[in-house]
């Protein structure tokens, strides 16, 4: 069992692997087997992250088709509004919100990690998708390239994406920032520009008229 297991975890995911994840108890596993256990649920656990975010996509996919056929169907009223895209991101992030139970700033995370690793970073999300990368690992990486242009964040994927689950976090911000300075000159401009672009602030009214920011 132990040697079967320990196989188990240096492949991809597939209907052994979780068949073995919910028949054994690893309370009566010891040694390398427990461990190896555990590394197989992680592995689990990331491939049915990828599956959760294509959701992701399919839902804010669906929501934005709701809201052009809305808008072809009363264009006057989307004229008067001056709709634009900010406004369907929106609509999106709210439908993610209702759906999930989540908040409007993780409805926006899961979708920005959904749409990175299925167009900006393939690779990474091929590994995900085979549980061969964990979801922690994933989202680290999508979230150091997040500010670079879609052309270096598909080279640094080809080039560090399979390094991805050897790699401890320290280690990889380290590999990802070395081929940001030669590949990616602006970067941390660009960066700076996402931060200050991503601050958002609120306003609403309390039942005493006061105010909330």
């Amino acid at each position: 069992m132990a040697t079967w297991l320990h196989e188990l975890v240096g492949r991809p995911v597939d209907a052994v692997s979780r068949l073995i994840v919910e028949l054994l108890d690893p309370g009566e596993l010891m040694g390398e087997a427990v461990r190896d256990y555990l590394a197989l649920t992680d592995k689990v656990l990331a491939a049915d992250t990828a599956v959760q975010l294509a959701a992701v996509r399919a839902v804010a996919e669906a929501a934005r088709a709701e809201v052009e056929a809305a808008l072809t169907m009363h264009s006057g009223a989307a004229r008067g509004t001056r709709w634009d895209s900010p406004d369907t991101d929106r609509v999106v992030r709210e439908d993610l919100e209702r759906t999930l139970g989540c908040t409007s700033t993780d409805a926006a995370s899961r979708l920005e990690l959904a749409d990175d690793l299925a167009e900006r970073l393939p690779v990474a999300g091929g590994l995900l998708r085979a549980g061969m990368v964990s979801a922690r690992k994933a989202s680290q990486f999508a979230h150091l390239l997040a500010a670079t242009t879609p052309a270096v964040a598909a080279r640094i994927d080809g080039e560090l994406a399979v390094q991805l689950q050897s790699a401890r976090p320290a280690s990889l911000r380290k590999r990802v920032a070395r081929r940001l300075l030669v590949l990616d000159v602006d970067h941390a401009r660009r960066q700076e520009r996402q931060v200050v672009q991503g601050r958002r602030a609120r306003r609403w009214s309390n039942p005493d008229g006061s105010a909330t920011l």
